[in-house]
């Protein structure tokens, strides 16, 4: 390849951070899927750490940052879609950042979500 010649590649580049982070969220996602709430309610997790509005303050003020890691339990699409965005994207930002940002970029990203 010559000396300036345009890189393409398919995939993103792959840390232990984005392969921690996958693995984390498709334990958390079995679990929901293996952990069912009451009947025609959410799952057991979404129950525990899903943002409830009107009782995050000051009890659960926790699920702002919690929330993040679930998923629908019902069907993998939402799961499949965040996996390639973070494969995609993760391990280029967490190179270009440094581990430290990245992290404060990750959760910091999921507190205005659930505060929204």
């Amino acid at each position: 390849m010559a000396y300036g010649a345009p890189q393409v590649r398919l995939g993103g580049t792959w840390t232990k951070t984005i392969a921690w982070l996958m693995g984390i969220q498709v334990i958390i996602f079995l679990a929901q899927a293996f952990l069912p709430g009451p009947p025609g309610g959410p799952d057991r997790l979404s129950l525990l750490f899903g943002v409830t509005p009107g009782a995050v303050f000051p009890a659960r003020f926790y699920t702002l940052i919690t929330y993040a890691f679930l998923h629908n339990p019902q069907g993998i699409g939402h799961l499949l879609f965040n996996m390639l965005t973070l494969y995609f994207f993760g391990g280029d930002l967490q190179l270009f950042l440094g581990l430290r940002r990245f992290w404060v970029l990750y959760l910091g990203s999921a507190l205005p979500g659930g505060l929204a």
